[in-house]
């Protein structure tokens, strides 16, 4: 366990003596919500202690009026924004799998939404960010947007 531990401090420190690699996402089309996108709601819950997360997402086709919804847990999760991150992350390839061309994505994660917006990077994010930017390409339109936690439902 002590050769764990200073073997994790090790890697931290040097992940922080590097500045990390710059991701590229795909450029985005418009801020505005499209008419025909599907509306995609996700959120996340963190349990400190053991580091076990649950995760959930509503996809809305306000057009069609369905609905799709799912949920999963995954464990060993480091902090509340990589959940949040990972519950995005699920809803936009749960998105891709309904055959969606057009998604406006809603989180009540403000951190995670500005740091899609921005194009930003945290080292803690870094592969969910780049798995959400591999997923963007294979969408036509595709937006994030912030929204109160009692109205992310």
């Amino acid at each position: 366990m002590t050769k764990a531990m200073v073997e994790a401090r090790g890697w931290q420190s040097a992940q922080m003596a590097h500045p990390p690699k710059k991701i590229v996402p795909p450029q985005r089309t418009g801020e505005e919500v499209h008419l025909e996108a599907l509306l995609c709601f996700s959120d996340a819950a963190w349990l400190a202690s053991s580091g076990q997360s649950g995760l959930g997402w509503i996809i809305k086709d306000p057009l069609l009026g369905y609905v799709h919804q799912g949920s999963t847990s995954q464990p060993f999760v480091a902090s509340v924004l990589i959940a949040e991150a990972l519950a995005l992350k699920a809803a936009v390839s749960a998105a891709l799998d309904l055959g969606s061309s057009r998604l406006a994505c809603y989180s009540d994660c403000k951190e995670l939404i500005t740091l899609l917006n921005s194009k930003g990077l945290v080292n803690e994010l870094e592969g969910v960010l780049a798995d959400i930017y591999s997923l963007m390409v294979h969408f036509v339109s595709i937006s994030f947007h912030f929204i109160p936690c009692l109205e992310n439902s």
